[in-house]
């Protein structure tokens, strides 16, 4: 009822796009009227970036889907940490289908981890996305500074197989079982 209602009109872009009896037609001026009310809003920014996306215009979608996610890092909505992490998740899918995704991505990505307000999953993934960025480029000290932060673990040790047959020597007890620190290597026959 109210033209003027950002609420509504999001409401309402919402119906267009993923409702039943939603109208294609009338998705994306929906979406721009309710963009003209409430310019920030992350929800309909991700509303935005979901239509161009379906609609093939990926360049539109990775800009609108990079702008919600800028919001919500700055957003203390409930919904904020659901947007970011669905945004991540499309904009992944962009990947090798935008020019300059790499560039443009990266900046915003760099943005959104220290934030918590999109809260652990989205930090992960934007973390997990900035690692490959970085050995792409092939910047291993940049990776491996986003996996420490993320607190990836990043030295283990490994033991086994024992044997060229499963379950052969399962009962026989190997000297890395016994009590006390871990040897460098163990001579395994």
């Amino acid at each position: 009822d109210n033209p003027r209602d950002p609420d509504a009109w999001r409401e309402l872009a919402v119906a267009e796009l993923l409702m039943d009896g939603g109208d294609a037609a009338r998705t994306r001026p929906t979406i721009e009227h309710a963009l003209e009310l409430a310019p920030n809003d992350e929800r309909v920014l991700y509303l935005s970036g979901y239509e161009r996306d379906h609609h093939g215009d990926l360049a539109g979608a990775m800009d609108a889907y990079l702008s919600a996610l800028t919001r919500a890092a700055a957003s203390t909505r409930p919904e904020a940490p659901a947007i970011a992490e669905a945004s991540l998740t499309l904009l992944e899918d962009l990947d090798d289908d935008v020019r300059n995704y790499s560039a443009r991505v990266r900046e915003t990505l760099e943005q959104v981890v220290p934030s918590t307000n999109v809260g652990f999953a989205a930090r992960q993934t934007a973390s997990e996305m900035l690692m490959d960025l970085a050995m792409r480029r092939d910047d291993p000290e940049t990776a491996a500074r986003f996996a420490s932060e993320q607190g990836c673990v990043r030295d283990w040790r490994v033991a086994g197989p024992f044997g060229p047959f499963e379950l052969l020597g399962f009962d026989q007890d190997y000297p890395a079982t016994a009590a006390g620190p871990m040897a460098d290597e163990y001579d395994l026959g």
